[in-house]
Parts: C-alpha cells; structure tokens; sequence
C-alpha cells in the first residue's frame, strides 16, 4: 500500500507545473501601439506579390501532380525525379523574387517575412521529397507533409497579417 501511495505522489507531482518552462507568450507590441502603413506603400507592396504569388499557387498544383503520379506509379521515379528538380529551380528563383520585393516599411517588412518563411518551409519540403522518392517510409513521407502544413501555415498567417493591417480581406 505504502508502495502504491508512494508510486501515486511520484506520478502526480511530475504531472504538471504552474509555471512551465519554455512557454513564451508572445508580446508583439506593447499595449496600445498604434501601427499604420501608407496606403501607397500597401497597394505596391500587395501588387507586387500578387505577381509573385501566382507561381506559389501553380506549384502547390503541380507538386500535388507530382505526388500523387508518383504514389499511383503512373510516373516512374526518374520522371518525378526530374519534375523535382525543375520545381526546386523555379522555387529556388522565386525565393530570389521575393527578396526582391522586400518592403521599405518596417511593418510590411515584418509581414513579408513570413511569407519568405513559407516558401523556404515549401523548399524543404521538395528537398526531403526527393529524398523519400526512391525509398519511401512512412516517417520520411509524414515528414514531407509536416513541412508542406508548415508552409501552408506560414503563407496563411502572411494572408492573415496583411488583411488585420488592410483592414479587409486579402487572399492571393
């Protein structure tokens, strides 16, 4: 009985803290910071990455082609391969474009980045993809769409940013 009691208080003091370790609230701003952009420097910046975005959007279609050929055995692996290493190259380029396309305003700067953190997410994903195409697991696999979440994560969070500074829905 002692045993059991003693096993009981061991388990249920590691079971938690008030005060966990690690967790940090994010503070981005400090309360009542008003932020504002100029209207001019918000419609350029949202021109210029419409005309970028729309190669985000025709790669996550062709990835998914890729994939799913792939996974059906329609494309051998040579082929996917090589429609791999055209996506990493158009990628790659367009990384390039939208360091490019960097605001002046620190403001959108700091929203921009997100959108430069999805692409690279995006990048590593295809990278680790290439690596699961000739031996899949179902980590590795896993692994993949874990990135691709990630990167869908990031460019909605960029969506979601420029829409509460715009002040209305952007979605590209």
């Amino acid at each position: 009985m002692k045993r059991c009691l003693g096993m009981l208080l061991i388990v249920c003091t590691g079971c938690g803290s008030s005060d966990p370790v690690g967790v940090v609230e994010p503070t981005p701003y400090p309360s009542g910071t008003m932020l504002s952009v100029t209207a001019s420097d918000l419609n350029t910046y949202l021109v210029n990455v419409a005309r970028s975005y729309e190669t985000v959007n025709v790669m996550n279609a062709e990835f998914g082609s890729i994939t799913q050929g792939w996974r059906g055995g329609v494309v051998s692996t040579y082929w996917t391969r090589q429609f791999m290493s055209n996506l990493i190259v158009r990628i790659e380029e367009l990384q390039e474009r939208v360091k490019g396309i960097r605001p002046d305003d620190a403001e959108l700067r700091r929203i921009h980045a997100s959108y430069e953190q999805g692409l690279a997410t995006f990048h590593e994903a295809f990278i680790a993809f290439v690596g699961q195409i000739d031996f899949p697991t179902p980590e590795g696999i896993e692994g993949v769409n874990l990135l691709i979440f990630r990167g869908n994560k990031r460019i909605d969070e960029f969506q979601l940013m420029l829409s509460n500074l715009a002040g209305r829905q952007i979605q590209f």
